[in-house]
Formats: C-alpha cells, structure tokens, sequence
C-alpha cells in the first residue's frame, strides 16, 4: 500500500511541476505582449507628434505667430481628439506664453457659429491652460487635448484657444470640430 501512495505522489509532483511551467509560460507571453502592445503605442504617439510638429512649423514658416493643425478634427459624442497648436517666440528674449481654451460655440450647420455649446466649458479640454516657455525666435508646438462630452447633439463646434504672453494677448486660433 505504501509503494502505490509514494508512486501516486510522485505523479502529483510531477503534474504540478508541468502545471507550474505552462504557467509561468503563458504568464510571460502575456507580459511580453502587453509590453510590446505598449511600446507601439508610444511609437505612434512620436510619430503623430513628429507629423504635427512637422506640419505645424510649415504652417508658420510664412511669419505666423501662431499655428493649429489640425484645424478641422472629427470627434465623436465622449471622444477627444488631439490637436497642435504652434507658438513662434518673435521676441529678442525667453518668454513664458500660455495656451488656454476660452469659449466654445455650436451650430447645427458649418456657418454662423453664434450659440454657446451646451453644458461647461470644462467638459470640452482636457487642461484648460498651459504655459509654455519658448526661447528667443524658437518656434514650439503643445499638444492639446480636445473632448466632446457623451450627450452633445451632431454638428459644428469652435473651440477657440487663446495664447497669452503674461496678460497681452499673443494670437487666437480657432479649431471647427465637427460631430456627426
């Protein structure tokens, strides 16, 4: 009787052992997937950024001081959608500037943009301001991060981004996001 329970728990050990590498197995698969999945993620980001940055400085090539590509996004009902707005510094000095959203307005038609875009403006942007340092005749770019709130009815919405130098204003720019 004793032999047959040592042969049994041999097997036991042995059938825990397989269990335990196929584990282990699928358990760094799993990481290594998920960490590749990651990394390309982050590769597409640059690469969206380098195509903005990219985009953006040819835009403002002409002596603009400001720049928003692109400037025409589609974003659905709870989506957002990232857009670059670009900065030329055209002073002999440093200077601090800051990107903020200040109104959004609705339309049922692309056009007359009179209506204030229902709910807060909060629920537009993800940040509603950011300072950006920029040195002397250096252009930048700042990602920004534009929402559509879940309930907002189908048609044109303006978002317009205000950018500051301290209290003067530095440039506007207009983004017409379309919602349909």
């Amino acid at each position: 009787m004793k032999k047959h329970n040592r042969k049994a728990a041999i097997e036991l050990s042995a059938n825990f052992i397989v269990v335990m590498i196929i584990s282990i197995v699928i358990l760094v698969g799993g990481l290594s997937l998920f960490y590749r999945m990651i990394a390309g993620a982050q590769n597409t980001v640059k690469t969206y950024d380098v195509q903005f940055e990219s985009m953006i400085k040819d835009m403002m090539t002409d002596g603009a001081r400001t720049a928003v590509y692109p400037a025409d996004p589609k974003i659905g009902n709870g989506d957002s959608a990232w857009i670059g707005v670009g900065v030329t510094n055209i002073y002999d000095d440093e200077i601090t500037f800051t990107v903020k959203l200040v109104n959004v307005k609705y339309h049922i038609t692309s056009g007359n943009y009179g209506t204030d875009a229902p709910g807060a403006l909060q629920d537009y942007y993800d940040i509603s301001s950011q300072d950006v340092t920029i040195p002397a005749h250096e252009k930048i770019v700042k990602g920004v991060l534009l929402r559509m709130p879940k309930m907002s009815p189908a048609g044109y919405y303006v978002y317009t981004i205000n950018i500051t130098k301290g209290i003067e204003s530095y440039g506007l720019v207009e983004v017409i996001a379309s919602n349909k």
